[in-house]
C-alpha cells in the first residue's frame, strides 16, 4: 500500500478539487443565467418545487466532498487510526498499484468534470428548454455524456485510493444511485 500519508494528501486533493468544481458549477449557473431562466428559478422556488432533486443533489455533490476530506483529515492528522483501523478498509493484491490506478483516475475524472460543469453551467442549466443548444465542444465534441463518465471514474478513483468502505458510499452516490 502507498504510505498513509501520500494517499491522504492525494484524497485531500481530489476532494479539494471536487468542492471548487461544485461550487464554480453553482456560480457559473449564476453567473451565466438568462433572464427567462432566472424568473423560472424564483417562481419554483416559491412555489417550493424540486425539494427531492435538491435532497439528491445534495447527496450527490456533497458526499464526495466530505468524505475524502475525511479519509485525508484522518490519515494526515492521526495516522489513519479511525477510517483506516481495521474493519473500514480492505487490502487488494498489489495494493500500491490499485491505489497509483486509483489516483490517475481521479486526476482524469476531475478536469473531465471541471469542463463538463463549466460547458454545462454556461449552455444548458443557466438556460430555458427554448434557449438551450446541443453542446458539440470541449469534451462533447467526443463523448455524449462526459460528467457521468467522470462520475464514474471518480466513484471508481476514490475506492481504489482509498480501499475504504466508508469510500464506498461516495462510488454508490456517485454512480448508482440517481444517475443511470
Amino acid at each position: 500500500m502507498l504510505p498513509i500519508t501520500a494517499a491522504s494528501v492525494l484524497l485531500l486533493l481530489a476532494g479539494l478539487w471536487w468542492t471548487f468544481g461544485v461550487a464554480a458549477w453553482f456560480a457559473w449557473e449564476r453567473h451565466f443565467e438568462s433572464p427567462a431562466r432566472r424568473e423560472a428559478r424564483l417562481k419554483d422556488r416559491a412555489e417550493r418545487k424540486n425539494r427531492i432533486s435538491q435532497l439528491e443533489d445534495f447527496l450527490m455533490f456533497g458526499l464526495p466532498m466530505v468524505v475524502p476530506i475525511g479519509l485525508a483529515i484522518d490519515g494526515l492528522v492521526s495516522g489513519g487510526r479511525v477510517f483506516y483501523a481495521a474493519g473500514w478498509s480492505f487490502g487488494l493484491p498489489g495494493a500500491a498499484s490499485i491505489q497509483i490506478l486509483g489516483a490517475a483516475l481521479l486526476f482524469v475524472g476531475l478536469p473531465l468534470f471541471t469542463a463538463g460543469a463549466y460547458l454545462t453551467a454556461k449552455y444548458v442549466f443557466s438556460k430555458t428548454q427554448d434557449e438551450r443548444i446541443l453542446l458539440q465542444h470541449g469534451p462533447y465534441r467526443y463523448i455524449r455524456h462526459p460528467i457521468y463518465l467522470a462520475f464514474v471514474l471518480l466513484g471508481i478513483g476514490f475506492i481504489l485510493l482509498a480501499q475504504n468502505y466508508v469510500a464506498l458510499l461516495v462510488g454508490g452516490f456517485l454512480t448508482a444511485f440517481t444517475y443511470p
